[in-house]
């Protein structure tokens, strides 16, 4: 059976334990098993070198003393660290993978930690990791694999080695989509998987291959129930101090700080409990006793997978209808009403708690206004009293001013803020309260200009609503703001977009107009290569009264970078966005930074991959790049989907596949390149002169389908098995 409904990518899952003894490899087993049940193709790869044995849990369903002999996880890094031209295409796959017989048609694969001989343990001890990444090029070779697994298999299940070691830091950091991090309720382990998951977090974002953000899931095991006081206390405790790795958790749409579905909610459908039945030996229990009881590790085991089929998505489900969310992870269509009713309650009881606000501040200022007025009227009284007694002296000494006397000051009851603006107030709570669309930017954006045009006054008794305001538009703003970085790196001339006709800052090009702002980072982006990568720190947003004020902590500023003055940067920034949502000023100033000297001495070489190159011929061009690192002299980049320049003067225009190099000091490392090239690929691409502003730059355009023309070698080693 395969799941032909298949809708989410496929996914790396590594799953990792601080200490051992968590039951992390049985868990992995048999949500592994409960996939490939459900149609899905699932590859389990023993990553754990130093204690292997994954294919222990699998005796009943293939030969263990077959598959120990057969070469597994540790032989795949050997082979590349003896052979650095090996193209992951020509592995013998078959030489390394295990299918698991559970069944006609489920498509269940392990790959083993390696051939388990009298050389096993030394080659995991005598692995070096620290040249297997910088004369082997090992980061784009698990690349490689990463990319070739992802494209054979829906998901991908990665047992991973306990503890900090460096197998463990690519297993938590270079693998994974969704890092699952098992626990037993204890110091030790708790707050080691907590340190895990920050470093995971933080480390995958300086990486230099593209990354969705590293989700996390953490879930307790070998819980008990009898010690119930204990019980409880530790579980407050892991639900309190989880919440910062379930981030990723849905927010309610009437306060983006809050969540819709709680970590308590999630982590106590997740949680594993302690049967001493499954102590002794390798157990599946999803095969051995099923999934229905509630009280046994299979039906915990299934919720697991059912979050992890649905890429964490649709998780409020869980509690509201598990069996909706077992539908769904299975590939069958379901309606799911859950989710609108939630919605409409929290709106419900968002909308309540406002009117119970709104009338608790008309109440004071009511209050207020008649203090004032009973304040008024006193004082007026005093001074009419005052007035007859100074009238009595006069009339006594002959001097009075009878009109003086009979004037009485005018009695007020007019509250200290006028009725218009009371009006504007009424209608700004009444308007925001009673809107279904207060999740929606548009929403917000007219709210936020709205609420600057009340008195200050009310301003001030509306505060709530404001910061409300303000959650909801940084909720959907950051995506805006990301954009501007992307663009400025990717497509500079799109900034327009972006950007109001005149800025009155824009980093150090003050005053300057937006098109030529654009024109400027265009130019950049042509003649000079991008060495880092820009991953936002901190996001802040406030409301002003001209518009919204973005500040970021930047690690790696595009804009900075991109003439080259700094190898490393961060910074903070500040963007103004009016309310039709243009950049209006940006500011940046420098936190911390590191200046290009070694690294502005490298020959860039960039290769330029058309978008019309087939799947193998791809491969073969985007490992050039990793055969060209093993030269310190060069600093190598490469670019899919290439699209040339039609302007014949330009660096990027090519009418045929070819070698480009910019002064004639660097025919020697062209030729360099081009030998490179014909032993990866088999193509000779010609070399030619062409003179730019871009110093010490080679670039190589590479399209297959343009190389007819050109005799084709056979490549080295081909046919030969590793």
């Amino acid at each position: 059976m395969v799941n032909n409904n298949k809708k989410n990518p496929s996914r790396i899952i590594t799953f990792y334990s601080y200490k051992g003894g968590v039951g992390r490899s049985m868990a992995m087993a048999n949500i592994g098993v409960l996939m490939g049940g459900w149609g899905y193709k699932v590859l389990l790869i023993d990553w754990d070198l130093e204690a292997p044995g994954m294919e222990n849990y699998f005796c009943s369903h293939l030969n263990v003393e077959n598959v120990q002999q057969k070469k597994g996880l540790i032989d795949l890094l050997h082979l590349k660290a003896q052979c650095d031209e090996i193209l992951v295409e020509e592995i013998p796959w078959s030489e390394y993978i295990n299918h698991v017989d559970l069944g006609k048609d489920v498509a269940v694969d392990l790959l083993t930690a390696g051939k388990r001989d009298d050389q096993y343990f030394n080659k995991v001890r005598q692995f070096d990791y620290t040249g297997f990444y910088n004369e082997s090029d090992g980061g784009q070779y698990l690349e490689n694999l990463r990319e070739h697994w992802l494209s054979h298999y829906d998901f991908i299940l990665i047992d991973s080695r306990t503890g900090l070691t460096d197998s463990s830091g690519i297993c938590s950091i270079h693998m994974p989509d969704i890092l699952v991090l098992l626990f037993t309720p204890n110091e030790q382990s708790f707050n080691g998987i907590k340190e895990v998951a920050r470093k995971a977090v933080e480390g995958q974002r300086q990486i230099i291959y593209d990354r969705f953000r590293l989700r996390v899931l953490p879930i307790p095991s070998r819980i008990e129930n009898a010690e119930t006081q204990l019980l409880d206390e530790w579980m407050g405790k892991i639900y309190r101090e989880s919440a910062d790795m379930l981030e990723w958790l849905p927010k309610k749409e009437s306060n983006v700080e809050e969540f819709s579905i709680t970590p308590d909610q999630v982590i106590g459908q997740l949680k594993i409990p302690y049967k001493t039945f499954y102590a002794y030996g390798e157990r599946l229990s999803v095969i051995e006793r099923g999934t229905l009881d509630p009280h046994d590790l299979g039906y915990v085991y299934e919720n697991i997978a059912a979050v992890l089929v649905n890429d964490l998505q649709n998780i409020h489900l869980l509690t509201d209808a598990r069996d909706l969310l077992i539908k769904k992870a299975k590939g069958e269509e379901v309606i799911d009403y859950s989710d609108l009713e939630r919605k409409f309650a929290e709106e419900q009881d968002a909308k309540l708690r406002l009117q119970e606000q709104l009338r608790a501040k008309e109440t004071l200022i009511e209050q207020k206004s008649a203090q004032s007025r009973k304040k008024k009227s006193t004082f007026i009284w005093i001074a009419i009293l005052l007035g007859l007694l100074i009238a009595g002296i006069f009339y006594v000494v002959g001097s009075i001013n009878n009109n003086s006397g009979k004037q009485h000051p005018e009695t007020s009851d007019s509250s200290p803020v006028n009725d218009t603006e009371k009006d504007k107030a009424a209608d700004f709570a009444t308007a925001y309260s009673t809107s279904n669309q207060q999740a929606e930017l548009g929403f917000n954006l007219s709210m936020a200009q709205s609420y600057y045009q009340l008195d200050a006054a009310y301003q001030d008794t509306f505060l709530n609503i404001k910061e409300k305001i303000g959650f909801a538009v940084a909720y959907r703003f950051q995506e805006l703001a990301d954009s501007f970085y992307l663009l400025a790196r990717q497509n500079p001339p799109g900034l327009r977009a972006l950007l109001a006709d005149s800025l009155a800052q824009f980093g150090a090009w003050e005053n300057i107009p937006s098109g030529k702002i654009a024109a400027r980072l265009a130019g950049f982006a042509k003649n000079a290569a991008i060495t880092n990568l820009p991953v936002d720190s901190t996001f802040e947003l406030e409301l002003d009264p001209k518009g919204f004020k973005v500040t970021y902590t930047i690690n790696g500023n595009s804009l900075l970078d991109n003439d080259r003055r700094y190898k490393r940067v961060k910074t903070t920034d500040v963007l103004l966005f009016d309310h039709t949502l243009k950049l209006r000023e940006y500011n940046y100033q420098v936190i911390d930074s590191v200046g290009v000297k070694l690294a502005a001495a490298k020959t860039m070489v960039e290769l330029l991959i058309c978008n019309t190159v087939s799947k193998l011929d791809y491969n073969k061009f985007n490992s050039i790049a990793g055969l060209l690192r093993a030269d310190k002299n060069l600093s190598v980049s490469s670019r899919a989907n290439f699209r040339g320049s039609t302007d014949p003067g330009s660096p990027y225009y090519f009418s045929s596949p070819a070698i480009k190099y910019s002064d004639p000091a660097l025919l020697s490392q062209a030729m360099q390149v081009q030998a490179t090239i014909k032993k990866a690929s088999g193509y000779t691409v010609p070399i030619r002169l062409q003179r730019s502003t871009a110093k010490s730059y080679i670039s190589a355009y590479l399209c297959s389908d343009q190389l007819s023309d050109i005799r084709q070698q056979i490549i080295p080693n081909k046919g030969k098995k590793y």
